[in-house]
């Protein structure tokens, strides 16, 4: 019998050159995402929540016994309470009919 020798057969390795990328690409990248997202400045009058009658009323009413907490029994005033709270929840509310 006849032997036969097997040649370990050698694969080429073939190396990726490393690709740069442009320097004007990336200040362009940069701008354009500047200029796509401006600083806002959000404020309440801005973008108001919109609520029914109900939901309104319910609202003025907690709020009124929240602001009444802070009062003492000497200086208890309920019309002055609600007053403050309703001006409050119209600065975020708004009524949707």
């Amino acid at each position: 019998m006849a032997t036969t020798k097997k040649k370990a057969v050698k694969k080429k390795t073939v190396k990726k050159k490393a690709v740069k990328k442009k320097a004007v690409k990336k200040a362009a990248v940069k701008k354009a995402a500047v200029k796509k997202t401006p600083a806002k400045k959000s404020s309440a009058g801005q973008a108001k929540i919109k609520v029914t009658h109900e939901q309104h009323h319910k609202m003025i009413c907690e709020a009124a016994y929240y602001i009444s907490l802070n009062r003492t029994s000497e200086t208890v005033n309920p019309t002055e309470d609600w007053l403050q709270a309703e001006a409050a929840i119209n600065k975020i509310c708004i009524i949707a009919e």
